[in-house]
């Protein structure tokens, strides 16, 4: 047991006040029909093959694959789901796609995408995620073939990261080229502006693929501070308020609760020769009352956690995530002392079982 997992997963909480807001106390310069939406963090490149909406969560990128409402994995730039044979798995492109500049897509844009990411050259963060990869090719204009090093089971999730066009960033070094922050992608939205430290807008791509977009456009506002979003939230400057637990609380209407595999622990040093020991380890891994952080610290919107992966999970192995009540013991005062009132003291073995 290298490390001590202490803590509940997260439940993140979005307030959705439709048609509430005003985009002229937002700040945003925002026009009719346009969802203004408040997050904590902010990007530090709008470039996919850097770390951007790696998981499809970007609206100016599409990935061969998607996530619908239900967290299922759907096509988007392949036509259908990736075809998976042992360690090889082929792609067929959707025809009628295009950049926002008209290129067509075609499979060597998406060659050049995974190929920049496994460039050592390059300064993408998700080079370790796409470790299993020996080789990307195109054997024709519209078909992509990947070449693993091994069989990797949950491989097509991968495939949700943005594809961007050859044809702009060849030649370019792409951890400084002007795309990062003025991007040309297939997605449903494309770049008006970038503030930074304020606002992302953008507009929406009436050519797109998949539709015109229901909102003429969206403004991502950039509010660290908590406190602040609630507040500007109730105010209503926003359409979508991304709120942790405890200040979702505060709404009496329009709270959606999106379960997370988020978790908070505490990590405790190996080379300590107290924290180190495997025995007191075990032992605090066993007192831990997770149930109570989960309601202190998460407002009750979570779950306890024995590890990265939720118990709750579909992938989750059930010999790992074992319940540790914590044990009761009981005490018998000595002669001529009177027994204190409440609950016995909780205690823990220093040589609790694994």
């Amino acid at each position: 047991m290298s490390r001590s997992r202490l803590a509940g997963t997260l439940a993140v909480a979005a307030l959705l006040f439709a048609g509430c807001s005003d985009p002229s106390t937002a700040g945003s310069g925002a026009a009719a029909g346009t969802l203004v939406v408040a997050t904590a963090s902010e990007p530090d490149t709008l470039n996919p093959v850097l770390g951007y909406g790696s998981d499809g969560a970007s609206l100016i990128f599409d990935g061969l694959v998607a996530r619908d409402g239900q967290n299922a994995l759907v096509p988007a730039l392949a036509e259908q789901l990736p075809l998976v044979d042992g360690t090889t798995v082929t792609a067929k492109l959707r025809t009628g796609v295009s950049f926002r500049d008209g290129s067509p897509l075609t499979a060597q844009d998406v060659v050049f995408t995974y190929q920049q990411v496994l460039d050592p050259k390059v300064d993408s963060t998700l080079r370790s995620d796409l470790d299993m990869i020996d080789r990307v090719e195109a054997s024709d204009a519209s078909t992509v073939v990947f070449h693993l090093k091994y069989a990797y089971a949950p491989f097509l999730q991968r495939l949700t990261l943005g594809i961007v066009p050859a044809k702009a960033l060849t030649g370019q070094d792409l951890n400084k080229a002007a795309f990062n922050q003025k991007p040309i992608g297939t997605g449903p939205y494309k770049v008006t502006s970038w503030t930074p430290g304020d606002r992302l807008v953008l507009t929406a791509n009436d050519t797109y693929w998949g539709g015109k977009p229901a909102n003429s456009g969206v403004v991502v506002a950039f509010v660290p501070d908590d406190n602040v979003r609630a507040q500007r939230a109730r105010a209503g400057e926003f359409d979508a308020v991304e709120l942790a637990p405890k200040l979702a609380a505060g709404f009496s209407s329009g709270v959606v609760k999106v379960p997370t595999a988020d978790y908070r622990g505490v990590m405790l040093p190996m080379k300590n020769p107290v924290t180190g020991d495997v025995a007191i380890r075990r032992a605090l891994n066993g007192a831990v009352d997770r149930a109570a952080i989960v309601t202190g610290v998460l407002g009750g919107s979570g779950e306890p956690a024995y590890g990265p992966v939720p118990a709750t999970s579909e992938y989750a192995e059930p010999s790992a995530h074992r319940r540790h009540p914590t044990p009761r013991r009981s005490w018998t005062p000595p002669d001529g002392q009177q027994a204190a009132t409440g609950s016995a003291p909780r205690t823990a073995g220093a040589r609790a079982s694994p």
